[in-house]
Parts: C-alpha cells; structure tokens; sequence
C-alpha cells in the first residue's frame, strides 16, 4: 500500500500544536469544515505520507522521530483508508482524525516540511489560531454591473493598494505557511492587475474562489485555464432577458455575453458553479425554470446555489426593502425546487428560513453553534489597505485592526486592537446588553464559536454592536425586519 495524506486536508502548524483543517473550505465534499487540534508529532508523522510505500512511510517518520518503529507504525495503520472517524487518547484528550486521513495512492499532494511542527511546548486547547490561517484580499469595489442587491461599497476606489505590495502579501502568507489567499471585488475582472495577481496566487500555491457577473471573453478564458484555474463561479440570476438587465443594470448585450461565457467555460472544460440571488426581480418560478433549462444543458456545470438576497449594512433597511423579494415568493421557489428530481448538485435550503423574528433561538448558544472565523482565523483586506476581521463590516471603525500599507500581516495579527477585539472584557459591554450580565460570557466569546459582529449590527444597529448574536436565547427581539 502506498500512503497518501489526504489532499482534501491541510496540516498547519501553530505553536505548540497542529491543526487539521479542510484544505478548501469552498470546494469541500459536503461543505465540510473540519478543525482538529492535533499533537505536534502526529503532524509530523503525516507529513512523510505522501505517497511512498507504507514501509517507507513509517521507517523514515520512525527514523526522524527517533521512536519505536511498532508505535507509529499502529497509529499510521490507524488512519489508512479509516472508513469512520479515529479518537487517538493523549493525556485524557480525545484527538480527532477524520475518515480517510490517509489514502492508499501514488499521487503526490502538498509537501510538508516535519521541522515545521517542532514545538518547545504543547497547548491542545481550541482557540484563536496563533498565526493567522485565511485572509481575504478585496482588491477593488469596481464593478461591470450595479446590481441593485449588491451589499458592496464603492468607498475608496481611488486608493488601491499599488499590486506591488499585493505581491509581497502573498509572498508573506506562503511563508507563514497560510492555507488560503482571496481575493473578491467589486469584480476581480474589473481590476487593472488581475492577471497578475491570479497567476502570483496559483504559482505560490494557493487556488483562490474566483467569481465574477463579467462576460468573459475567449483570451480570458484560455488565461484562467493556463495558470491553472480549474472552476469559477457565474453569479446568474435569471435568463428571463428584462429582469436580468434589470437587476445587473447593464446593457442588452450582457444577456448574449453571458451566455456566451458559459459556452466558452464548457469548450475550455472549467467547471462552474451557478450562483443565484432573489430578490423581487427574479422572484418567480417562471425565473428558475429559465436558468434551470441552461444549468441542465451545460456538462461543466457542477453547482446550481439559490440563496435571497440579503440585508446591506451599507445600504442600509430602507433599500434593503426596495428589493427583498418576499417571504411567500421564496417559499414558493423553494417548494417548486422540491418538487424537482435534480440530476445536479442544487443548494437552495437557505429560503426556507429567512426571517429572524421565526427563528427558534439556541438554548446552548453559549456552547454550541457555528464557528464565525472573523479574527479567529481570518483576517480582511479592504481596497486602500485597512485590515478589518469580517468583509460586510468595511471601514467601521470597531472593527478595524491594521493597515497592510504600514504592518505586516503577522504584526496585525497579533496587534493589541486585534486580541483586545477577540479577548473581549465584559465590563466595557454596555450595561443594556444581555450579554453584560451573562455568566456565560467568556465561553461564549473567547471559548466557543465567537459571535457574528456583522448579524448582530445587521439585527440591532450599529451603536449595539455589543448586543448578542440574534441567535442566542437570551437576545432580544430584532430590530429590523432582515434576512441574515
């Protein structure tokens, strides 16, 4: 048997442990997000499956160890090609090994270097990520359309940062041996560099989520697919040709030219995910049946996404209400979908569950629910510089916690503004909010999955940014009637 450590995964090292992390957290196999605090060794042990001979495999990391040959040779047996979830005990902790850690192949996946995982002490705690894991580069607000749900800015386009520096940042993530490198808009295709910066991204090693409402045109295409792009995603919201121009706000052409782009992107064998959004434009069935027709006639095509559209903090409730579709028109759309027998992947449960107000609230929100990897893990790059944890919150002011044009990313990430946001003292929480007075609060916040800054400002406003997450059994009613 030939050991491969499964390419689905990433290790990362983070002083004092390892973690084991799906390696795309948009292409994963059923969106899984898996993070699992390993020991530093097992890491270590891993890195030497990388489709060698299991005997080879387990000699050198033995060897490099400088351990009992039986001992890892038991754990790497262990995790090759484990048709359920392995528990490995250490000190009374039960470390978490995902099915098929290991695979039985000759392919080769990323090289991993074992000295990276050296440690001088061991924490197995959960917890904010030592060095910073993701970041989000928004290159430029511009954009080819002006569609009217778009939650984007347009602040600030004039002072991009010069692409120079832009490449230095992704030089400076593949050193810090960073899982992923970003980039969004605007439209990246709106951006002067794009070229540049995609095939800097590829040829270091990261393979960014690139999406665009652009046409693309041949020579664009045969560029993506030269440096190595293998899937993009096409927001398409209808193909009923007066509401589409109506949402997009572009000329008649856009509808010809974006149906020719699907049929490049099928010549030139990308994948593509077909990203949809209701808003009253393209509230009707007669709408989905209109893309469905198209997204069934393409082979490429590998997901359909439906999701409402949303609530703009910079927009603001006022537009918000100008184009919100109702809450009878998506459940409208999403019966319609259930009725359907789909061949392809098609994603559509988030309009079944949109209004706030409806919502069960979490009895163990404290304890249980989803990770927010704002400043956890995550950090986002605005157009000018400014560093902020989380895309939808811009250039308010909480939130900011560097400028790329004076620090590095490390420094930022380990700046007072940014461990001051995440360790939280509840004593400056105004006396208003629930979250003041709760006993769960330094679980909640610095011990479980973090609170949505961006859904608890979208629910109360932006001076109770302290207020709980809308979730939590113990928030108050919301404020503003949104879909989050």
């Amino acid at each position: 048997m030939n050991l491969l450590f499964n390419p689905e995964y990433f290790l990362k090292p983070d002083n004092g442990k390892a973690l084991l992390l799906t390696r795309d957290t948009f292409r994963s196999k059923n969106g899984e997000k898996l993070e699992s605090v390993i020991h530093p060794i097992h890491a270590m042990i891993l890195s030497f499956c990388n489709g060698e001979d299991e005997d080879l495999c387990i000699d050198d990391a033995s060897k490099y160890l400088k351990v009992d040959r039986e001992k890892v040779a038991k754990f790497v047996r262990s995790l090759a090609e484990n048709k359920v979830p392995v528990h490995v005990l250490y000190k009374g902790k039960k470390i978490y090994f995902p099915q098929n850690t290991l695979l039985n192949s000759t392919q080769k996946g990323l090289i991993y270097d074992p000295d990276s995982f050296k440690y001088d002490h061991i924490d197995l705690r959960m917890g904010r990520h030592k060095t910073i894991t993701d970041v989000t580069f928004m290159l430029t607000t511009k954009c080819k359309t002006n569609c009217i749900y778009c939650y984007a800015t347009k602040q600030n386009c004039a002072n991009e940062v010069p692409v120079e520096r832009v490449i230095e940042l992704i030089d400076e993530a593949k050193k810090m041996k960073m899982r992923s490198f970003d980039i969004i808009g605007g439209d990246i295709f709106a951006y002067k560099n794009w070229q540049l910066v995609l095939a800097k991204l590829y040829a270091s090693g990261f393979s960014p989520f690139v999406s665009t409402k652009v046409p693309l045109k041949v020579e664009d295409i045969i560029f993506l697919k030269s440096i190595g792009v293998s899937d993009i995603q096409i927001s398409l919201d209808t193909l009923i040709q007066e509401n589409l121009i109506a949402i997009v706000k572009s000329q008649k052409s856009y509808y010809g030219d974006i149906l020719e782009t699907l049929r490049l992107l099928e010549v030139y064998n990308i994948e593509v995910i077909i990203h949809t959004i209701i808003c009253n434009k393209n509230s009707s069935i007669e709408d989905i049946k209109s893309l469905e027709k198209e997204v069934f006639t393409h082979k490429n095509i590998r997901l359909w996404r439906i999701d409402p559209a949303t609530y703009s903090l910079p927009k603001g409730v006022k537009k918000f209400e100008n184009y919100k579709s109702t809450e009878d028109d998506l459940l409208k759309i999403y019966n319609y979908l259930e009725s359907r027998n789909f061949s392809k992947n098609v994603l559509y449960k988030s309009l079944s569950n949109t209004n706030l107000q409806k919502k069960k609230r979490n009895l163990n929100f404290a304890y249980n629910r989803v990770l927010c990897t704002a400043n956890y893990s995550h950090l986002f790059i605005l157009p000018d510089g400014q560093v902020t944890i989380c895309e939808q919150l811009y250039w308010n002011p909480k939130f900011v916690v560097g400028d790329i044009n004076i620090n590095s990313l490390k420094d930022i990430w380990n700046s007072e503004k940014a461990l001051s946001l995440y360790n939280i003292d509840q004593a400056i929480i105004n006396k208003e909010s629930p979250c003041s007075k709760c006993k769960a609060f330094d679980i909640c916040r610095h011990e479980s999955g973090g609170v949505c800054w961006k859904n608890v400002i979208s629910a109360y406003g932006e001076e109770n940014w302290d207020y709980p997450d809308p979730n939590c059994i113990n928030a108050p009613d919301v404020f503003n009637n949104i879909y989050i």
